[in-house]
């Protein structure tokens, strides 16, 4: 008897640590607080949709995933706590905030990007993913500077402010002031202006 009781007991244990995809009925709602069709998220998971076989409308389905569909919001309020300090005043986050989902939107980033921006904990690792948002583009800011013509004359053994900021981009995430002031450069003379 304690066996057969051992053995149901198991069963049942076994039974409750099946996983269930996010989105699928029972499962963890995708991270914009969808579900699959017919189905709601409400408190985190996905369950039948209040209303259905008493003669009520289901909410339509929302699009299937692709470019466009990341959670902009998610995305910049979790950039606000990487790139802005603890003290940040209210309305200057607000600010930032509302800039970066704009940022996003324009961007059409999709769910592999949310995942790598949402998973990101430093601005260097904003500035390993394919599309980064908040952090200057380091190889948009390589790519420029080195077409930049070298001065005659120049030794070509002197380091330059412009060896300096490559160097740099390859160990740490620049800023957008940054990677403005580098793209806007004509000349080496020019990147001396230019603030890390």
């Amino acid at each position: 008897m304690l066996a057969r009781t051992a053995f149901a007991l198991l069963v049942v244990t076994a039974a409750c640590r099946t996983s269930v995809p996010d989105g699928a009925e029972r499962g963890p709602c995708y991270g914009n607080h969808t579900c699959d069709p017919g189905l709601a998220c409400l408190s985190d998971l996905c369950v039948r949709a209040p209303g259905i076989g008493s003669g009520s409308a289901v909410p339509p389905p929302p699009p299937p995933p692709g470019p466009g569909d990341a959670d902009c919001a998610a995305i910049a309020d979790h950039l606000g706590g990487i790139l802005l300090g603890n003290y940040t005043p209210k309305p200057e986050r607000a600010q930032f905030v509302a800039d970066m989902r704009t940022q996003c939107q324009r961007a059409g980033l999709g769910r592999a990007d949310e995942r790598c921006l949402l998973a990101a904990r430093s601005k260097q690792e904003l500035g390993a993913c394919p599309h980064p948002l908040g952090v200057g583009d380091c190889g948009a800011i390589v790519a420029h500077l080195r077409s930049l013509p070298t001065g005659a004359g120049a030794d070509q053994y002197l380091v330059t402010s412009v060896d300096r900021l490559i160097t740099r981009c390859k160990n740490e995430a620049p800023s957008k002031a940054l990677e403005t002031c580098a793209l806007a450069a004509q000349s080496v003379s020019d990147v001396d202006r230019c603030v890390w």
